[in-house]
């Protein structure tokens, strides 16, 4: 086998490897969006409105809550929207190397290097995106048992 036989093999396995990483980060990608997306809904759903001043304090910090953890999650989304586009930039690179340049083997190795580090991006995104998840489902739980608390305050009445 010769060199340009190799670089080729290198190139079309690199290709590939994005391939599948792109389809495995969508799809896990899309999952947690969607989770993401759902708890937003529900969290703007279950704001409790009240007379009292001590609870109605209590909802607007939730409130504010909210807000925060949907503009973490906002970005969060943004971040992975620039990776899927930077992975979809480096596949079109590798695509391009002709394997008789002068330089390919070099290239080639430049691409897996970014390749790496956007997968650890992309990785990072994906579990900082699954934290915001689990802080969400605690926020919610917090919003209801503050429903809860005021339905009661208002049955005693």
């Amino acid at each position: 086998m010769n060199r340009f036989t190799i670089l080729g093999i290198g190139i079309a396995l690199l290709v590939l490897h994005m391939v599948v990483a792109s389809a495995h980060g969508q799809t896990d990608r899309r999952i947690l969006i969607d989770e993401f997306k759902s708890k937003v809904g529900q969290a703007e759903k279950a704001v409790p409105s009240t007379e009292n001043s001590v609870f109605r304090r209590q909802a607007e910090k939730l409130q504010a809550e909210t807000q925060r953890l949907k503009n973490r999650g906002t970005a969060l989304i943004l971040d992975s929207d620039a990776h899927l586009e930077q992975l979809r930039s480096l596949k079109k690179e590798a695509l391009s190397i002709k394997t008789g340049d002068i330089g390919a083997a070099a290239m080639l190795r430049g691409i897996m290097r970014r390749l790496d580090d956007l997968s650890r991006r992309m990785d990072e995104n994906r579990f900082q995106m699954r934290k915001l998840n689990d802080d969400f489902q605690i926020h919610l739980d917090n919003l209801r048992d503050l429903s809860r608390r005021i339905r009661a305050a208002q049955t005693k009445k």
